[in-house]
């Protein structure tokens, strides 16, 4: 397993963020308690997948470093539903027949994602990035025809306030879906509510420092995180 060093070095490359700029985040989302600690050298902290999904969260979400953990904390408990996942033909399939499709498209989004109804974007982006490497698994993130796929990718819109994780023929969209009926609840919103107050500049230009990851960065991450 990788250090937060490494880790960072490897997000910096697969996302092409300059290092230093993806150290600050680092260390904003270990001061909040987002990010595993450890020592220094060989007692130094390995890195989980969840570690990765809240670094890519915060980079996608906001440009401004002191915002990290807000944003994490407000983008990485968006929840999906059965009502938000979303199968679909790609308008590359258009002209292709029915069985032409199934050759190309034979993944189903329980394949994808197996986690149960109400799972949050991070818990979902950490299971993605977890099996990336995993040559059956990366089938499902790379298009399987060159010439009718689409790229798999992870993205953020911050002006919707809402997630995607998109596959070749269905997405998982990430929603906030909060109670306040219970008191459980309604602690849950008041803490999503002081998060997102601190995001309203952010909303309002709509900026991050990267926008959406695809396959290739994934499974860079995914293999680094994987190592022994």
């Amino acid at each position: 397993m990788a250090t937060p060093g490494e880790l960072v070095e490897a997000i910096a490359v697969a996302t092409g963020v300059p290092q230093p700029s993806v150290d600050q985040y680092n260390r904003q989302l270990h001061t909040a308690g987002l990010r595993t600690s450890g020592g220094r050298g060989r007692s130094a902290a390995k890195v989980t997948y969840l570690d990765a999904a809240r670094l890519l969260i915060a980079l996608m979400s906001t440009d401004a470093i002191k915002d990290a953990a807000a944003a994490v904390k407000v983008f990485g408990v968006l929840t999906c539903t059965e009502k938000t996942i979303s199968e679909h033909r790609p308008k590359t399939f258009v002209s292709l027949s029915d069985e032409q499709v199934k050759q190309v498209a034979w993944a189903k989004p329980e394949q994808a994602i197996p986690l149960p109804l109400g799972h949050s974007f991070e818990e979902a982006l950490a299971f993605v990035i977890e099996h990336a490497a995993d040559p059956d698994y990366r089938n499902l993130i790379m298009p399987l025809s060159k010439d009718y796929g689409q790229d798999f990718r992870v993205q953020v819109d911050i002006k919707g306030c809402y997630a995607r994780i998109q596959f070749e023929t269905f997405t998982f969209f990430y929603m906030l879906n909060l109670t306040r009926k219970t008191e459980a609840g309604a602690a849950k919103w008041e803490e999503f509510s002081k998060n997102y107050d601190d995001l309203k500049d952010l909303f309002q230009r709509g900026l991050g420092v990267i926008r959406f990851i695809n396959s290739e960065r994934l499974l860079q991450i995914s293999k680094l995180i994987a190592q022994d």
